[in-house]
């Protein structure tokens, strides 16, 4: 990688240097693309079931764990805690991660955070087995503490393997693993109900973390190791952040995961009342989010890879992204619209495909900001 780094300073305030990372991207975007090996597609399908299975363990517990702990005695709002710690626990330790990423190295990285994630699954299947109310309460805490920690590892160490392992596809491949995270929304409660249908409280667990430690396993020895020079600590993370595209792709970053956070709690009962939809419909129309994010992620990711200015995606997609907003409502100042069933799932639709038009080119722009 450190042929390709811009050698004028400060990269975003010459004209001269935005043309140097002009050029890069130009004569990458020139290089031939070279199909997948057979090793890059094994490490692909582990790097995607690994993403898969992170999002599976964070919303796996959620159609049976709060009628568990109200069994034990557990308030609804301390048991919405244990929901959200796990993704706490992400937000705050990812970026700690990233930090000791060149130190410790990606693929280790990886290999531990998936045995730690697994075998915190498992450990969380039998906590149902303790009849004392603050060894269940502890136990739920902890546990899901350390399987966040590891969750936030892996997924940390594979942002650094798209690098190492795909140079030439990494829009494309992070498309296909958003495609997963968005399949692994989808698919967790459903296939935490049926498991937990089958084989009761501790199957879901059995099932994820054998899985997760099967991923850890099989990549431990299909891996590469990132080469030493790839990996340099470069500046610090608020050298990064002072780069002005980078601060401003990170306010972006936010504002659609705000938007996303802001439809989770409000929508379901504004379909309700309004409409009168069962809890199975009101689903269905989630879905529509979350299947079009993940169907779209992988077109937008090819698009980032062979085009040389695809600022634009992000720009469209923000603009995108607000009209569906606007037309979900629909909003009071839109009086010629009037809300129905249709026009709801149609937003969501386009809410999914705008989604990823504007996060998936994100990660590219960060690297060549960086770069």
């Amino acid at each position: 990688m450190a042929e390709h780094v811009c050698t004028e300073t400060p990269v975003v305030k010459t004209s001269k240097s935005l043309l140097c990372c002009r050029t890069l991207k130009k004569k990458r975007s020139e290089e031939t693309k070279t199909k997948f090996t057979c090793k890059q597609k094994i490490a692909l399908i582990m790097l995607a079931l690994g993403d898969f299975m992170s999002v599976c363990s964070m919303s796996i517990i959620t159609p049976f764990y709060p009628s568990v702990s109200a069994k034990k005695g557990v308030p609804s709002s301390l048991s919405g805690c244990i929901f959200a710690i796990y993704a706490l626990i992400m937000f705050l330790f990812c970026p700690i991660f990233g930090k000791i990423t060149p130190k410790l190295g990606a693929k280790p990285l990886f290999v531990i955070g998936a045995f730690a994630a697994g075998i915190s699954n498992i450990s969380f299947g039998l906590i149902d087995r303790f009849d004392s109310y603050n060894l269940f309460i502890i136990s739920s805490f902890g546990i899901r503490i350390i399987e966040a920690l590891g969750a936030s590892a892996y997924s940390v160490a594979t942002y650094v393997l798209i690098i190492d392992i795909f140079p030439q596809h990494i829009g494309f491949v992070r498309g296909l693993l958003e495609t997963c995270i968005g399949l692994g929304l989808c698919a967790g409660p459903g296939l935490g109900g049926l498991l937990y249908g089958v084989g009761g409280f501790g199957l879901p667990f059995y099932v994820t973390g054998s899985v997760a430690i099967f991923v850890a396993f099989v990549n431990m020895h299909i891996l590469p190791s990132p080469k030493e020079e790839n990996i340099d600590e470069g500046g610090s993370f608020l050298d990064l952040l002072r780069l002005p595209p980078i601060f401003l792709t990170c306010i972006i970053t936010t504002v659609v995961a705000m938007s996303n956070s802001f439809i989770d709690p409000t929508y379901e009962p504004h379909l309700s009342k309004t409409f009168g939809l069962t809890p199975t419909q009101v689903g269905l129309l989630f879905i529509l989010d979350s299947a079009t994010y993940g169907c779209s992620s992988p077109i937008f990711g090819w698009i980032t890879d062979r085009t040389v200015n695809y600022s634009w995606l992000m720009t469209t997609g923000l603009f995108g992204t607000s009209a569906a907003l606007l037309f979900l409502g629909p909003s009071p100042f839109l009086t010629f619209l009037k809300s129905s069933v249709w026009l709801n799932a149609v937003c969501l639709t386009g809410f999914g495909i705008t989604t990823a038009m504007t996060i998936i080119p994100t990660y590219q722009y960060i690297i060549d900001t960086a770069e």
